[in-house]
């Protein structure tokens, strides 16, 4: 049952922070909370979108290893013919 509960009460509530460190929220503690999920998100959010790009580079890269037209490869992946060119 507590997992349930952790799983799916927010902690950004009042509620939530006290189910799930046992002591209510004071001002500086709530917001201390809330700007490392913020910052942790921002950062979970920025590492996906580099690893999207990363892939599509690799993706790229072997397409034109294996003798793909620039402009396949321009269409599959929306880069650049430059940045096709320099992998």
């Amino acid at each position: 049952m507590r997992e349930i509960e952790e799983r799916y009460i927010s902690l950004l509530t009042d509620f939530g922070f006290k189910r799930i460190f046992g002591t209510a929220p004071n001002k500086d503690s709530l917001k201390t909370f809330r700007d490392l999920k913020n910052s942790l998100d921002t950062a979970e959010e920025k590492g996906r979108t580099e690893g999207i790009e990363i892939g599509v580079l690799r993706m790229a890269k072997r397409m034109k290893d294996k003798g793909y037209s620039i402009s396949d490869i321009i269409e599959m992946t929306d880069l650049s013919e430059d940045e096709i060119s320099q992998l």
